[in-house]
C-alpha cells in the first residue's frame, strides 16, 4: 500500500519529497556527528514514515555492505527522487557528503512546500462539492419521508 501511495498523481511526489527530505536530514546529522554512513542508514530508515522507503533504505545498507556506493545503490531504486543519487554522488566524490545531504534536504523541503501550495487551491473546490453533496443528501433524507407520507394521504 505504501508503494502505491508513491505512484499517486498529486500526492505521490509530495510523499517522496517528505520522505527523501527526512532521510537526508537524518543522514546529514548522523554523518556530521561522525557516524559512518552504514551505521547511520538504520536511523534514516526509522525517520521515514513510508514503509516502502524503510525497505529501500534497508536495501541500501545491504548494497553498501557488498561494496556498492550509496549513489549507485539509490540510482537503482525507483523510490528515491532522480536528483538524489546525483547529489549524493557529488558529495561522495568531493568528500562533503554531509553538506550535500543538507542541501538535498533544503531542496526537498522547498519542493514539498511548493507542492502543498499548489495542491491547496485544488482542494477547495473538491471540499465545496463534497459539502454540497453531504448537505443535499441530508435534505433529501429529511424530506423524502414527508413526501412519501403526502402520497399516502393523497393517493
Amino acid at each position: 500500500m505504501h508503494r502505491s501511495l508513491l505512484t499517486l498523481p498529486l500526492l505521490g511526489p509530495l510523499i517522496r519529497y517528505a520522505n527523501a527530505g527526512q532521510m537526508c536530514r537524518t543522514l546529514a546529522a548522523s554523518i556530521s556527528a561522525g557516524i559512518p554512513v552504514l551505521e547511520a542508514l538504520p536511523f534514516a530508515a526509522v525517520a521515514c514514515r513510508n514503509d516502502a522507503y524503510r525497505r529501500s533504505i534497508a536495501g541500501l545498507a545491504a548494497q553498501l555492505r557488498n561494496g556498492n556506493s550509496l549513489a549507485n545503490a539509490m540510482h537503482a531504486d525507483p523510490c528515491f527522487p532522480h536528483t538524489l543519487p546525483k547529489i549524493i554522488r557529488l558529495g561522495e566524490q568531493s568528500g562533503k557528503l554531509g553538506d550535500m545531504l543538507e542541501q538535498a534536504n533544503t531542496l526537498y523541503d522547498t519542493s514539498l512546500e511548493q507542492g502543498i501550495e499548489r495542491l491547496l487551491p485544488l482542494l477547495e473546490p473538491v471540499l465545496m462539492l463534497l459539502l454540497g453533496v453531504l448537505v443535499g443528501g441530508l435534505i433529501l433524507a429529511m424530506y423524502l419521508p414527508i413526501f412519501s407520507m403526502g402520497d399516502l394521504f393523497l393517493g
